[in-house]
């Protein structure tokens, strides 16, 4: 009996945990973007990477990867939306663009899901994954923290080593 009871749960949990309904905003799927690094060749004006760097809060870092190639996408579902509903990046209402290189994909409107605006300075996303090499972007995802969201974009604070050999990229409002 107390075995069957055991087995039940089990069942019970895995199945009801990987509905979206148990994970309100977290999302349903995320699609990451990995974009070859950029070839700087000598003949422009813009530093080869090699000098000391410069920082200056005037002057916006380039970006190592080159945009304009094609990226390989990578895909991963989190869970699965109620009512038989399919979780895609087709209608803009139901995704969020972080940046060039993440998007989520929710089950629901992102109006209807996050009604509160990251207002707080102290409001971060954190978005947590394998690193890609240059230390610029994730390749792929295992979790997401999203307590709220922004209409203006997003902004990449930090990086922060997390568990697992994964790392944290926390964003927030631009």
């Amino acid at each position: 009996m107390v075995i069957y009871l055991f087995l039940a749960l089990t069942i019970f949990s895995t199945v009801y945990s990987r509905s979206c309904l148990t994970q309100h905003r977290s999302p349903c799927a995320v699609r990451t973007r990995s974009f070859p690094l950029a070839v700087f060749t000598g003949d422009s004006t813009e530093s080869s990477g090699m000098e000391p760097p410069v920082y200056d809060e005037f002057i916006t870092v380039a970006s190592p990867f080159n945009f304009s190639a094609p990226p390989k996408e990578g895909f991963r579902s989190f869970c699965d939306c109620p009512l038989n509903d399919t979780c895609s990046f087709v209608n803009d209402s139901y995704v969020i663009d972080i940046d060039r290189t993440i998007s989520l994909a929710f089950c629901d409107q992102i109006k209807n899901l996050f009604t509160k605006q990251c207002h707080n300075a102290r409001e971060f996303i954190r978005i947590i994954g394998n690193i890609h090499e240059s230390g610029e972007a994730l390749v792929s995802v295992e979790d997401v923290f999203m307590y709220c969201h922004c209409d203006r974009g997003y902004r990449r604070l930090q990086v922060e080593p997390w568990t697992d050999g994964w790392y944290a990229f926390v964003f927030q409002c631009a």
